[in-house]
């Protein structure tokens, strides 16, 4: 899988950069771009190209009654009687801490990720491979997010892209390019990235399913080629399983799906990832902060629902903020799983999350990775040294460049 990934990369990137600098050359450049943007909105450059702009979600409720708006202010923003509008504001250093929230949970948490750095051979190998992938993301990063800036700027009316989607705006600047094979390379880039995250969320969710719940709890103890059989037969379960979700995506678009979701169920789990493996919490506190942790998440889900179908404000309105919910979520699972291993007791220092497995089959690849721990490791601090580089050189970018 990882030589399959890393040829369907290739792919993609040179698909992408290529209909990058075409757009880029039919935008007229930095200026033009920005030229482009302020000719259909007075300011709208600035708050594209910048970051340090607050985020104001606006909602049409011009055809609303009363009530109905009241409702709706439940859970904030301000309403405006002359444009019949209600303007919900999210200050800008909140968005980026709640990106770089998303970031790290999609690298940890995200099993279709970390699986690819396993066939690393030495913990120092796959310190360096994450050190590389990371300085490669942030460069594609810029490609990836400003072709859909210069899209906005040439055509700039979401209403008039295919399915009214602004998720359309890349396919539709391909399809305005007539060039001998570029269109069936761009294909192919997107059926690359397709494909890329299609197999790996059958890979990585069979082999959970099969080692963690079938082997486990259902049937034990049977031979390599049974479980190797039932993961195989659980990939297309899974993969087909995966498109359930596409209709959710259609209504505000991949990206606001992504982040309304992430913040209830992923960040509760980075959350325990990270006390479990930096401090001594106690191991039960990890289900009951999830508990609280995703039951928040949920809440905050419900709450717009909730208020504006009973009036009831369920939460109070800065707690109901999409971007406040990453680090409220964090904070609430995190002093939740404090506060009970301050009642149940911490663990010990010489406390280790690895048990025995008790199965003979679980047991004899546990212990074949115990044998891989054993082997030689290079040392040195030369991996941190470069991924505290590439933060900083994150943080600099965001914060100051582009800010």
């Amino acid at each position: 899988m990882a030589v399959t990934d890393s040829l369907q990369f290739g792919v993609m990137t040179l698909a992408g950069l290529l209909i990058w600098f075409m757009v880029w050359s039919q935008v007229g450049g930095w200026s033009g771009l920005g030229e482009r943007l302020d000719a259909h909105q007075q300011g709208l450059a600035s708050q594209m190209l910048e970051l340090g702009h607050d985020r104001a979600a606006v909602e049409d409720v011009s055809g609303a009654s009363r009530e109905e708006i009241e409702r709706k202010l439940l859970t904030g923003g301000e309403y405006d009687p002359a444009q019949g509008t209600i303007t919900r504001s999210t200050p800008g250093w909140l968005v980026a801490v709640a990106f770089v929230i998303i970031g790290i949970a999609y690298a940890v948490v995200n099993h279709t990720q970390s699986m690819r750095m396993f066939a690393a051979r030495s913990e120092w190998d796959l310190k360096m491979s994450v050190v590389v992938a990371g300085a490669v993301l942030m460069v594609l990063t810029f490609f990836n997010l400003s072709i859909g800036v210069m899209g906005r700027a040439l055509h700039p009316v979401q209403d008039a892209l295919p399915g009214a989607s602004q998720d359309a705006i890349y396919p539709f600047l391909v399809s305005q390019f007539d060039i001998m094979g570029l269109k069936g390379l761009v294909v192919a880039g997107i059926l690359a990235a397709a494909l890329s995250t299609y197999d790996s969320i059958g890979s990585t969710l069979s082999a959970l399913l099969t080692r963690d719940v079938y082997a486990r709890l259902i049937v034990r103890d049977r031979d390599d080629r049974h479980y190797l059989r039932v993961g195989q037969w659980l990939t297309p379960v899974i993969i087909a399983s995966s498109f359930l979700y596409v209709p959710f995506l259609l209504q505000e678009g991949m990206l606001f799906f992504y982040i309304d979701l992430t913040s209830a169920f992923v960040i509760p789990l980075l959350t325990l990832f990270l006390l479990g493996a930096m401090t001594r919490v106690n191991r039960c506190s990890g289900f009951i902060g999830l508990l609280v942790g995703t039951g928040y998440g949920v809440l905050r889900l419900c709450a717009s629902i909730i208020a504006e179908n009973f009036g009831i404000a369920v939460l109070p309105t800065v707690l109901v903020n999409t971007y406040a919910a990453y680090p409220f979520s964090m904070l609430l699972t995190a002093l939740t799983m404090v506060l009970v291993s301050a009642v149940r007791g911490w663990e010990p220092r010489e406390f280790s999350l690895a048990r025995e497995e008790q199965s003979p089959w679980l047991r004899s690849s546990q212990l074949a990775v115990q044998a891989l721990e054993q082997t030689e490791q290079r040392e040195g601090q030369l991996p941190a040294y470069l991924a505290a580089g590439i933060f900083a050189a994150g943080c600099a970018l965001t914060f100051a460049v582009f800010w």
